[in-house]
């Protein structure tokens, strides 16, 4: 399961480590998988695991030390929207 409200580095070698195999992410009580996630590190005031923005289908979060991009993810149920883009 990803803290959304620990630090980028940690969070980035997680997604590297998983990947799309079981990388678990929770916001607002709903769970999803998340499949692509980008991140930068920049001093912010919003409570770290924050959903900061979400525009289209990607979601930005406050992380502790920067932010985070999901850009892909999935819902866990099946036959709900989804973040995923098909290839």
């Amino acid at each position: 399961m990803l803290d959304l409200s620990g630090p980028l580095a940690t969070i980035q070698r997680q997604l590297r480590a998983f990947g799309d195999i079981n990388c678990l992410a929770e916001a607002n009580g709903v769970g999803f998988v998340v499949h692509r996630a980008q991140g930068w590190l920049e001093t912010h005031s919003f409570k770290p695991g924050s959903l900061v923005r979400s525009v289209d289908l990607s979601m930005l979060f406050a992380v502790a030390d920067g932010f985070l991009v999901i850009s892909e993810w999935s819902v866990q149920a099946p036959g709900v929207v989804s973040g995923r883009r098909p290839f």
